[in-house]
């Protein structure tokens, strides 16, 4: 069946019978050889998995690359709560076979699946904007330049600078944004004061987030004589969470008290996923001062 064979467009294949759950629906051999691209449109009330057969002859009965034929075999998740979806492809091969497997927990009440034969290319792929992405998949490859607005009105090119770290090194665009690291995009900030004399749970980290302390500025008083203070920062909503970092102070002299102050700012933040716990292990503390970060 064809539509309209002046514009090049002709119809591979139409299937619109329901595929019982299990069941599998395979077209028959295509024969492309006269077109450049090939078109399939798909929407079913049920999950399944879609194959896309390229084959150089006729046969295209095997089931693996390289056997009967098969040059090329993609296949592709399909589920129902993306509704429809159009694959666009080169024809690659001459000949090309469509299936569709029922992977749903019953039959398709609704089901459409078809393929368009192109005589001229709409591009190297076409797909959903949230489409499967296979990485045997071909794109269009094409060449841009990153350019920023100056404030006289020019325009300039974006640089890159190589940066090394644990994973390798990579070259990556030079973009700076004034934003604190708290007032990033879906990031809330977190200040917490302190003042505490005994053990204190600070913070409760929110489900399913992480807290990231960026900086402390803490005033630790230990007015024991007999004993050095330990300050113990816990990633956890009780004494037994994991120590983060362990802050010493010195004994107090006598009559007089041990007073250390702590103002960091982490180069990599230190996240606590439980929450933050204050536990004076050591000493006679009074902990002031201010706990900052964000959580996401």
């Amino acid at each position: 069946m064809s539509y309209t064979p002046d514009i090049g467009v002709v119809l591979g294949f139409q299937e619109t019978n329901n595929v019982v759950s299990g069941g599998t629906f395979n077209s028959e051999v295509i024969d492309a050889r006269n077109f450049q691209q090939v078109d399939t449109h798909l929407i079913s009330d049920q999950n399944g998995t879609i194959g896309f057969k390229f084959c150089s002859t006729s046969n295209c009965s095997g089931t693996t690359v390289g056997q009967n034929g098969v040059e090329r075999y993609l296949t592709i998740p399909y589920l129902t709560s993306t509704g429809f979806q159009l694959y666009s492809a080169p024809a690659f091969t001459p000949y090309v076979q469509y299936s569709f497997t029922n992977t749903g927990t019953g039959d398709t009440t609704q089901f459409f699946y078809e393929t368009k034969l192109l005589k001229q290319s709409l591009s190297g792929q076409l797909l959903r904007v949230d489409g499967f992405i296979s990485p045997a998949m071909v794109a269009n490859l094409g060449r841009s330049v990153l350019a920023g607005s100056k404030p006289n009105g020019s325009f300039g090119n974006v640089s890159i600078t190589e940066t090394t770290n644990d994973s390798g090194t990579y070259e990556n665009l030079n973009v700076v944004s004034g934003a604190r690291p708290s007032q990033l995009a879906g990031r809330t900030a977190v200040h917490i004061p302190v003042d505490i004399v005994a053990d204190t749970l600070v913070r409760t980290t929110t489900v399913n987030k992480t807290v990231y302390v960026t900086d402390l500025i803490l005033t630790i008083d230990n007015s024991n004589t007999g004993s050095s203070g330990r300050l113990n920062i816990r990633n956890g909503i009780t004494v037994t969470g994991s120590t983060v970092l362990p802050l010493l102070t010195q004994e107090a002299p006598t009559n007089e008290t041990a007073v250390t102050v702590v103002t960091h700012s982490f180069v990599e933040p230190l996240p606590f996923n439980t929450g933050i716990f204050l536990d004076i292990a050591a000493g006679t503390l009074t902990v002031t001062g201010h706990i900052m970060g964000y959580e996401e």
